[in-house]
């Protein structure tokens, strides 16, 4: 699942855009990083496939240029001003679905002025916006990375609600619940019914189908859901995310267990000893400078049981 979704027009910036694509792989890895051109699979609906990836990200990074704000129509229409037009669209969609959106500013560009711009994209205007020069492209870029990391570990204002909702309803339902048996084993100190109270359902969410250790990644053959509907959590937040802690079977995932994973290789399935490796279940996050080489990976087979989600290193392959 996407991550960061990165928005750009590409007659005004399209090489800015680019450069920050790949530097955001590099640093975060391929899977975690959306722009409409690579990553819509061809077929698909691509109003719908936006949608979606905006559902699933925690930044928006608007990359402006000098005509961003003023690129208009074969009539000379300004793009903008067309509620249609799909920068607008995923722009105004960000701001109103709570997801954090970065402004971007190439070719030394000014943030532009409330008044140019719709009224639903005018909130952007109060929002810190981060410069990114050729000149210090390195530097500036450190300093995106850094505030993309900052964002990562922060739920979003509607989840933090979502998470006090479930908490009240918990309680509620655990006084009724004690008051209930209370009511119907009567209030002597002496009863001796062997029936046990009912368990309580559990909290709606996701949860671990086996333990996960710290920094192993999670995947989707390990997640259980219960209720998913009711909760403002998507699969996508959790899956190929790694574990900040060792966590047992069974445990309620929240946003404060999961950040980006290390870099390196990792397995997407679980695999017996003697199963061939292949490309198929690797997960590559990104930079790879210090993870093993690939081809002492591939085509290998495991030596010992493998977990979905483990980081592989060449003493858990052998000769086939």
């Amino acid at each position: 699942m996407s991550r960061i979704f990165v928005c750009y027009r590409r007659e005004d910036s399209a090489g800015h855009a680019g450069r920050i694509v790949d530097s955001l792989e590099r640093r975060f890895g391929k899977h975690q990083v959306f722009l409409d051109v690579d990553t819509v699979a061809p077929g698909s609906d691509f109003v719908e496939a936006i949608k979606s990836a905006l559902d699933s990200c925690f930044a928006f990074v608007a990359v402006i240029g000098k005509h961003w704000l003023d690129i208009a129509t074969e009539d000379g229409r300004r793009r903008l001003d067309d509620p249609e037009d799909f920068i607008r669209r995923e722009l105004s969609y960000a701001l109103e679905h709570d997801v954090r959106v970065v402004p971007v500013l190439v070719q030394r560009t000014p943030m532009p002025a409330a008044e140019n711009l719709p009224e639903d994209l005018r909130p952007l205007t109060r929002i810190q916006a981060l410069n990114l020069s050729d000149e210090r492209w390195d530097y500036d870029m450190d300093r995106m990375m850094e505030v993309l990391k900052g964002i990562a570990g922060r739920p979003k204002r509607t989840r933090l609600l979502a998470l006090g909702l479930a908490i009240v309803i918990a309680l509620c339902a655990t006084y009724w619940l004690v008051r209930a048996v209370l009511e119907t084993d009567g209030p002597t100190a002496t009863s001796t019914s062997s029936t046990s109270p009912p368990s309580l359902p559990a909290v709606p969410g996701f949860y671990l189908g086996e333990s996960v250790g710290t920094g192993e990644m999670i995947t989707a053959s390990n997640l259980r859901a219960v209720e998913p509907s009711r909760v403002e959590a998507t699969v996508g937040d959790f899956i190929e995310w790694c574990a900040q802690g060792d966590l047992p079977s069974g445990h309620h995932l929240g946003y404060e267990d999961v950040d980006f994973c290390p870099p390196g290789y990792y397995s997407r399935y679980p695999a017996a000893a003697g199963q061939r490796l292949i490309l198929e279940n690797l997960i590559e996050v990104g930079p790879l400078s210090e993870a093993p080489d690939i081809g002492d990976l591939v085509s290998r087979c495991f030596v010992r049981e493998v977990a979905a989600g483990r980081t592989l290193a060449p003493a858990d392959l052998g000769d086939c």
